[in-house]
């Protein structure tokens, strides 16, 4: 931060004051040393007239430096002279305190001398401090030049996000070029920076090249939005980070147009992380909102999250514990459009769909134990579960009831989980077929989360995150699945609140789902998965169709081919004095949450959806229940 002028000057009035000072004391001990030893006797000084004379031609010598060229020649007309020799021996007129004029000009010379210097120094001072306030002065000047300087400024107005939520770029007026991304990006050291002219659909601009990677210039805070319209940008990375911990947001345009983000960390001083962990993808977001045609999207850092937003919709949200210091753009990207602005107002996220209930103490849930040699549980001090096994010759697995109250999404907290360990549903019949296997990946050795039938993989290979979404988890993962209408589905986060869908699903699985469970592979040494929170929550939209009374007593036919079967297995149970079209509702939402066959689930789903059209529910019930209807639907197009 620059001094100011009084911050100079001080210091180096104080050092001239301590010159004089020392000066002084030196004056005094010089004049004590000759009056004790200055008062020699006249015939003492004459009985060496050579040695004085030749004292005397050595201060003379001494002070050449001091004479101009005309002194020299008379000193040497002298000194070649007899009479000048003569004069030279007589000795100078004394002081009273016996000193010769010659000593006495000395000493104030070099007080004179000392002062000068300090006031020259500190005329120099003054004149740096002058010119380092010109330099500032230029600096701030080049600061307030920068494309985003406006934004930032103490009296920058704040701007509600709807209004600049649909603003297209005006590209016909201006758009960035390389001498402009220049201002925005700085090269990294140790790290290839290139930025070059292209052509895009809209014209051309600036684009960063593939091996790349440039640091954002703008700060990204609290209070500011970074508006890009992007092109050329399959697999661009854009890495954010509060200290070592960061956000890595990536776009696959050949996985269907989504974006994806990262929880990550990096090492101190480093710009690209060494872990990483899948905890938010976009849904389908931006392709339903044909991102592929262009458009604005905005990168905002808000009350602990990175969000990537497209007009109104967030299409990633990620956790961050601080506003970003760092901001990196890696891989090639072309900007049509770029701008920093000031905002305020971006909604935060929904609520989360209503709990039905939660276990953190999983070891005080009823768990039916399938243990193999080598394999045992452990109760952990916070309460958790933990399955492990070091040496099994055949698999294991611990199931817990899931005792649904409609139709409902379970969730588990999950610890230290090993390649070979997994999560499963299973039926009332001791089914699973299916497992969320914890794999190593080989092309990244990181860690992933894949579906496997019921066998004894560990390893499986997944596309790395540099090329496609990649399901890779931390230490701790929460897992979230939902089945119903035949389709199982699952999401994978870092903390709870944003959530991966990292595939489509597994569609027409089977029915009568009755409870969840974790399990190890065969001949897989040294495994263990550890159980720390369990949930249900439910889709309530969907739920809430039926009373919570009548669903207790409603029919799950879910083994039957299509409507008709099931309306003539269902009739029979009524209860007396209950409606016909209350009862169809009950046993149509138990039916759902249990499992179902996928013609089935799909015509009890569509009856749901057009019975609460023609009751004329609510507009806003009803757009909650196509949203949940949208979980649990196959929207798959027929093959």
């Amino acid at each position: 931060m620059p001094r100011s002028r009084n911050e100079v000057l001080g210091p180096l009035l104080a050092l001239a004051a301590t010159v004089a000072l020392l000066l002084g004391f030196g004056w005094f001990a010089a004049d004590e040393f000759k009056r004790t030893w200055g008062e020699s006797t006249v015939a003492e000084r004459e009985a060496s007239p050579a040695e004085r004379s030749t004292d005397e031609r050595s201060t003379e010598e001494r002070s050449t430096d001091e004479h101009s060229t005309d002194e020299h020649s008379a000193e040497s007309t002298e000194s070649s002279d007899p009479t000048a020799t003569q004069a030279s021996d007589e000795k100078p007129p004394a002081t009273p305190n016996g000193e010769g004029s010659v000593a006495e000009t000395t000493q104030d010379d070099l007080a004179q001398q000392a002062v000068e210097a300090a006031a020259a120094q500190v005329a120099a001072a003054a004149a740096s401090s002058e010119t380092d306030d010109a330099g500032d002065d230029s600096t701030a000047a080049q600061q307030n030049d920068l494309p985003w300087s406006s934004a930032i400024a103490a009296d920058a107005p704040s701007v509600d996000w709807r209004d600049l939520a649909m603003r297209r770029f005006d590209v016909k007026r201006s758009m960035p070029q390389v001498e402009t991304l220049k201002d925005w990006f700085e090269p990294v050291v140790g790290h290839a920076f290139e930025i070059h002219p292209t052509e895009t659909r809209l014209g051309r601009c600036g684009q960063i090249q593939v091996n790349s990677i440039g640091r954002l210039r703008a700060p990204l805070n609290d209070d500011t939005t970074l508006r890009m319209e992007l092109d050329h940008h399959n697999r661009v990375r854009i890495h954010v980070y509060c200290g070592t911990v960061g956000v890595t947001l990536a776009y696959y345009e050949h996985h269907q147009y989504c974006w994806a983000a990262y929880a990550t960390m990096r090492k101190p001083k480093e710009v690209l992380p060494s872990h990483a962990a899948l905890t938010s993808t976009d849904g389908a977001r931006a392709r339903r909102s044909e991102v592929r045609y262009g458009g604005p999207l905005e990168l905002r850092y808000r009350d602990g999250e990175v969000i990537l937003s497209r007009g109104e919709i967030a299409l990633v949200r990620a956790p961050l514990p601080g506003p970003p210091n760092d901001v990196y753009f890696q891989g090639q990207v072309a900007f049509p459009g770029l701008e920093l602005v000031r905002t305020h107002g971006f909604p935060a996220a929904e609520n989360p769909l209503p709990l039905v209930w939660e276990s953190d103490r999983p070891v005080e849930l009823e768990w039916d134990k399938q243990l193999a040699a080598g394999a045992w549980t452990e109760t952990l001090p916070d309460g958790g579960m933990a399955l492990v096994a070091a040496q099994p010759k055949e698999k294991s697995h611990v199931t817990t009831p899931l005792r649904p109250d409609g139709i409902c999404l379970a969730t588990m907290e999950l610890r230290d989980v090993s390649p070979g360990t997994g999560v499963f549903f299973q039926s009332t019949n001791g089914r699973r077929n299916e497992i969320l296997r914890f794999v190593r990946n080989p092309h990244s050795g990181r860690t992933c989360l894949v579906l496997r039938g019921n066998d004894d993989a560990h390893e499986h290979p997944c596309r790395r995150l540099e090329e496609d979404v990649e399901p890779c988890v931390g230490q701790t993962v929460w897992l979230r699945m939902l089945f119903g209408c035949a389709t199982w589905r699952w999401w994978i986060s870092v903390d709870g609140r944003h959530w991966a869908e990292s595939d489509l699903g597994w569609w027409n699985m089977p029915g009568d789902i009755a409870s969840i469970g974790v399990q190890h592979v065969a001949n897989r040494e040294n495994t263990r998965i550890e159980v720390h929170t369990v949930q249900v929550r439910r889709l309530d939209a969907l739920s809430s169709l039926a009373s919570d009374e009548l669903l207790t007593k409603a029919r799950a036919a879910y083994d039957l081919p299509n409507l008709p079967a099931w309306l003539d297995a269902i009739e029979p149970h009524k209860p007396a004095g209950v409606n016909n079209m209350e009862w169809r509702r009950a046993c149509a939402v138990k039916t759902l949450s249990v499992g179902a066959t996928r013609d089935l689930s799909h015509a009890l789903l569509n009856w749901l959806l057009d019975d609460a059209a023609e009751r004329d529910l609510p507009i806003e019930r009803q757009l909650q229940l196509l949203n949940e209807a949208a979980l649990i639907y196959d929207v798959r197009d027929d093959l």
